[in-house]
């Protein structure tokens, strides 16, 4: 099973070289948040409010959950997080993804899927 990240544009060089660190995140419990594609829609609408950053400056970073340790549930269904650093596996526009979320399919789980 696949989990999706959304981050800024602007954190594209840091997670491709690093992976997703949560010691970067910009909350104050410094967890990294994953959603399954059930809530892609609401990620992206979370981030871009929260960031304040529009839509189409946001990135969907691909992960494996199995590979994801620690991870936990929220009390929101399909929502995930964790503190551990996780390695991504491709990366999606936001504005790709949000045609495959309306259209009900998935991105390719591997590779650049820009």
């Amino acid at each position: 099973m696949n989990l999706y990240h959304v981050s800024p544009k602007s954190n594209h060089l840091a997670i491709a070289k690093t992976g997703i660190e949560a010691a970067f995140a910009k909350n104050k419990s410094h967890t990294s948040w994953f959603v399954d594609w059930s809530r892609v829609g609401w990620a992206l609408a979370h981030v871009s409010s929260r960031h304040k950053v529009p839509v189409d400056d946001l990135e969907i970073w691909i992960v494996i959950a199995e590979q994801v340790r620690n991870v936990k549930r929220s009390r929101l269904q399909g929502v995930f997080y964790t503190r551990c650093f996780v390695r991504t596996v491709a990366v999606i526009s936001a504005d790709r993804a949000l045609n495959l979320w309306e259209s009900a399919q998935e991105p390719p789980s591997g590779g650049q899927a820009k």
